[in-house]
């Protein structure tokens, strides 16, 4: 049985974002949270609560996988939990480009963004206004090896929606649409 649950941002802000992520995903499977294995397992819980803290009027989201559920993390504080059913990841349009090494992650986005529309870094606004790119970076390049690379945050940044997948790669799409729909 395939249900989606769905929890609405929380009045007390972003302080709690990975405890009532165990809770969402708990009641889907139908047990106690106690009874899940550690979050941070799969994510590191101090980053996903710095992610977009304080960024809500910017859309954006953070998924990955716990419990053999796909988890959206979005923006605003909503959290949705969803069985897999053996997604299939979408075939992406747009501008897909390699990171890592001693390259910082946020300065590939910035430079890839801006290759992608044409403009120059410093005429862009400052990335650190969407997302945490400490945190963005701890989340996607900790990715734990039994994840199999399925953490993913996508978020908006200069007219694009930018995509840093765990596996080592950040896509650009100029098609920009929220990213709430």
């Amino acid at each position: 049985m395939s249900e989606k649950v769905t929890s609405p941002p929380s009045t007390s802000g972003y302080t709690q974002i990975g405890e009532r992520t165990v809770r969402k995903v708990a009641a889907s499977v139908g047990t106690s949270a106690t009874a899940l294995p550690p979050l941070y397992g799969e994510i590191d819980p101090d980053a996903l609560e710095r992610l977009f803290g304080g960024r809500e009027d910017n859309p954006g989201r953070l998924e990955f996988r716990y419990v053999n559920h796909h988890v959206v993390v979005r923006s605003n504080g909503t959290i949705t939990v969803s069985p897999i059913d053996d997604l299939e990841p979408a075939d992406p349009d747009g501008t897909v480009l390699a990171w890592g090494g001693d390259r910082p992650l946020c300065l590939s986005i910035v430079e890839a963004v801006a290759a992608t529309t044409d403009d120059e870094p410093t005429a862009m606004e400052p990335l650190y206004d969407v997302v945490d790119p400490e945190a963005l970076e701890d989340i996607v390049s900790q990715a734990p090896p039994q994840n199999g690379g399925t953490i993913a945050a996508q978020f908006q940044y200069s007219g694009c929606v930018v995509s840093v997948a765990a596996t080592g790669s950040i896509h650009i799409d100029v098609a920009c649409e929220t990213l709430y729909n």
